[in-house]
C-alpha cells in the first residue's frame, strides 16, 4: 500500500513539473520572437526624394510614417505574415548585414568619395541576440552593394510602395 501511495505521489509530481515547464518554454519562445525587428528610415535630399520611416514587429505588424514626397503623409499600419519577418532577417544575415560598418557618411573611412545633396537610409535589424543600426549616406561611394540591395528588400517585403507611391 505504501508503494502505491509513493508511486501516485511521484506520478503527480511528474505531471505537475511538466505543466510548469511548458509556460517557461512558451515564454522563451516569446522572448526570442520579441528580439526580432527591422526598421528603415529614408531622409531628405536636395530634390523630391521620399522621406519616411517603416518598421515591422515579430508578429508582422508594419508601421509606416510618411513625412514628405510620398503618397501618404502621416501614419499607417499594415500586416505581413510573421514568417516573412524571420525570412527577411535570415536574408539580411546571409548578406552580411551584421558585419557591415555602422556608418557610411562623410568623414568616415568607409566613405571613399562623396557627392552632396543625397538622401540617407538608416536601417536597423535585431535578430538572434544581435542588433545592428546602419547609417548610409547615399552620397558616399564604396558602400557594399549588398547593403543597398538589403535596403531595397526591406522596402519590398514591408510593402512601403503602397504608401509612398514609389
Amino acid at each position: 500500500m505504501q508503494s502505491l501511495g509513493t508511486t501516485l505521489m511521484l506520478a503527480l509530481a511528474a505531471c505537475t513539473s511538466r505543466r510548469e515547464a511548458a509556460p517557461v518554454e512558451r515564454s522563451n519562445q516569446s522572448v526570442a520572437a520579441s528580439e526580432m525587428a527591422i526598421s528603415l528610415e529614408r531622409t531628405p535630399c536636395f530634390g523630391s526624394c521620399p522621406v519616411y520611416a517603416i518598421s515591422v514587429s515579430p508578429s508582422g505588424e508594419v508601421k509606416y510614417e510618411g513625412r514628405a514626397n510620398v503618397r501618404l503623409v502621416g501614419t499607417a499600419v499594415g500586416q505581413i505574415p510573421a514568417r516573412r519577418v524571420e525570412a527577411l532577417l535570415i536574408e539580411l544575415e546571409r548578406a552580411g548585414y551584421f558585419t557591415f560598418a555602422e556608418r557610411y557618411a562623410l568623414s568616415e573611412p568607409t566613405c571613399r568619395r562623396y557627392s552632396t545633396d543625397s538622401p540617407s537610409a538608416i536601417s536597423s535589424a535585431t535578430f538572434r541576440g544581435r542588433t545592428k543600426r546602419i547609417e548610409h549616406d547615399y552620397g558616399c561611394g564604396g558602400v557594399p552593394g549588398a547593403l543597398m540591395v538589403m535596403e531595397q528588400r526591406i522596402d519590398e517585403v514591408l510593402g512601403s510602395d503602397r504608401w509612398t507611391g514609389r
